[in-house]
């Protein structure tokens, strides 16, 4: 997610045309490998479990079933994404659009085996409480992110400026030196041992079945809710480049607060798991109130900085004025769901330390496809009021999510209590 924000603020420099072609390109890909985040995302509870029962052997072989698990949902996602090139021009986005979107999209497709690796090895290690390796190489990644994207974008030191092609070759590789030093990491230090189940040579399919029944509703409850942001950016595009442009500015900057969210939800995810290995309920319900507490007092303070500063913020991505404007009217919808959003994410990280995971889905469909997306297209597109009104369509769909995953929560704790 921060390599994407940082590819759309550097790509905004070249203009609404190569931004808006970042956004759609970006937005589709958002749908698919945060489906495949989602499944790597399940083994974590599996994990913290299993450790919380000081069962290496087990941990050994999640570890090694869940790797082919996540590389064959990365195959997966890659041909279903290849299969939507064809399809782009037909999306009823901007022709220009779509020119410069597709080069872009397909380096993103590049990426999709390596950051399946990548995201495999983190959340095993978040699964047994080591998470500091994993920071410092997305950081020094991003960072190099960066520094790749002024080469690739502008063009420095002999290389040709790719424009918002250069965001995705710079994306890639990040990417690749990502994985391969996490992997390095892995097979040099004390995670070697969890190595050990690759050397009998024997793959269950029962293993890799189990992973999947506890992985796959997490990727669906993702792709529900991102897929309804997906149709929404959609729809801005019919309303055109500057629209689209401004929306995806705004969708930027409140993702950096979601970001932040999803880690606490993360790592009560992990705690709450545990816990319940443990069978410490008390303490298990005190880490939820206290995720949550946390969860709340942070987005209290980024929709405070986000509305002090809903001119300046996109000032940083582009210079034209209208979309500087309608980013700006975007940001204040976006202050209003930033506490359901933070809300409904660290809910769903506590259901999935207690492995509840159908119920979730449920919700999320019903919060994100049958009242958030439908608003969307009432309010922005029949009823005319654009950009705005599909925000309003977001606003209601993370609303009603966040309110009926407490809800749900609430029956899950009586049931322990009880």
């Amino acid at each position: 997610m921060m390599a994407s924000i940082a590819d759309n603020v550097m790509v905004g420099q070249l203009g609404s045309e190569q931004l808006a072609a970042a956004a759609f390109s970006n937005t589709v890909y958002a749908l698919f490998i945060l489906f495949g985040i989602g499944v790597a995302i399940g083994i974590t509870p599996l994990i913290g479990k299993a450790h919380g029962e000081k069962d290496d052997k087990l941990k050994a072989s999640l570890f090694k079933h869940g790797f082919y698990s996540n590389l064959i949902v990365g195959l997966g996602i890659v041909l279903i994404m290849v299969g939507l090139i064809p399809l782009m021009p037909y999306m009823g986005q901007p022709e220009v659009v779509i020119t410069y979107a597709i080069p872009y999209y397909i380096t993103l497709i590049a990426t999709i085996p390596f950051t399946m690796v990548f995201f495999h090895l983190k959340q095993f290690g978040e699964g047994i409480y080591i998470t500091k390796p994993t920071m410092m190489i997305t950081i020094i990644g991003n960072l190099f992110n960066i520094f790749l994207n002024f080469i690739f974008i502008y063009g420095m030191w002999g290389v040709p400026a790719y424009g918002v092609l250069g965001a995705g070759i710079a994306t890639l590789i990040s990417r690749i030196l990502m994985t391969l030093a996490l992997f390095v990491y892995f097979k040099k230090t004390h995670f070697k041992i969890y190595f050990s189940a690759f050397g009998d040579h024997i793959l269950s399919l029962k293993k890799i079945g189990y992973i999947l029944k506890n992985s796959l509703p997490i990727g669906f409850q993702y792709i529900i809710e991102i897929s309804a942001f997906v149709l929404g950016t959609i729809m801005v595009g019919w309303l055109g480049t500057v629209p689209l442009a401004a929306h995806q500015i705004a969708i930027n900057l409140v993702s950096v607060s979601y970001l932040v969210a999803s880690g606490i939800a993360s790592a009560t995810t992990i705690r709450v798991s545990n816990l319940k290995g443990l069978k410490e309920y008390d303490d298990l319900f005190l880490a939820a109130r206290s995720g949550t507490k946390v969860v709340i007092g942070f987005m209290v303070f980024a929709s405070v900085v986000l509305l002090l500063g809903n001119h300046f913020f996109p000032s940083l991505y582009i210079s034209e004025t209208p979309v500087i404007e309608l980013a700006s009217q975007l940001l204040i919808i976006g202050v209003l769901f930033q506490l359901f959003d933070g809300l409904q994410v660290i809910g769903l990280g506590i259901l999935r330390g207690l492995n509840d995971l159908k119920v979730p889905t449920y919700i999320a469909a019903i919060a994100y496809w049958v009242i958030g997306l439908p608003l969307s297209y009432i309010l922005g597109i029949y009823l005319d009021y654009g950009t705005e009104g599909v925000w309003y369509g977001y606003l209601a769909g993370l609303s009603v999510a966040a309110i009926l995953l407490f809800y749900r929560y609430n029956r899950v704790k009586k049931e322990f209590l009880t």
